[in-house]
């Protein structure tokens, strides 16, 4: 069960510096020719309180320290169409729930290109990693075009996070919190 912290907790958090390992595309081929890329970025990673602190804690028996990871990340979706799905060029910007009024192919099925694997992998601190794999949960075609004339797609999808101790710290299973915005 996942609690809300408190004021107290949130102005202890701090941020974790990072390092990129690997970011790569994700690429699915859809049913109607497109081929969808997506790829997941971290933005930051907080903790409170220290986390090689509270990992180091963790060990001694008879201290029990909370370790909370926020994790924010940004999905960037990209779209190659065939010539035959192009339409007129439109520079206007649409919400969400204005694009589900014009889906014209609904929940197209799609088959993932790339091998699976955790797609973005990142260091923190002490040896620390983090992966990220983003999963395409449904995707719709809409009759609306980008400046490109290429369609707009509403894409449904979820990251799942894990996090790799070193050998030091694996008797610790932190939890992990995904914050988009």
């Amino acid at each position: 069960m996942s609690t809300q912290p408190s004021m107290e907790e949130v102005k202890e958090y701090q941020y974790i510096p990072f390092k990129v390992e690997r970011e790569s595309w994700v690429r699915y081929r859809l049913e109607d020719g497109a081929i969808l890329k997506t790829k997941i970025v971290l933005v930051n990673v907080k903790t409170n309180p220290s986390l090689v602190e509270a990992l180091k804690k963790q060990q001694e028996p008879e201290k029990k320290v909370t370790v909370t990871i926020n994790v924010q990340t940004r999905n960037i979706i990209g779209v190659e169409v065939p010539p035959n799905l192009r339409g007129p060029p439109d520079t206007n910007t649409y919400s969400p729930s204005e694009l589900a009024k014009f889906v014209v192919q609904e929940d197209l099925e799609f088959e993932r290109m790339d091998p699976t694997t955790w797609v973005s992998v990142y260091e923190l601190e002490d040896k620390i990693k983090l992966k990220v794999q983003t999963t395409l949960m449904d995707v719709s075609r809409t009759s609306k075009y980008e400046a490109s004339g290429d369609p707009i797609y509403l894409v449904s999808s979820t990251a799942g996070i894990k996090i790799v101790l070193p050998k030091k710290y694996r008797k610790i299973k932190p939890s992990v919190k995904r914050i988009s915005r």
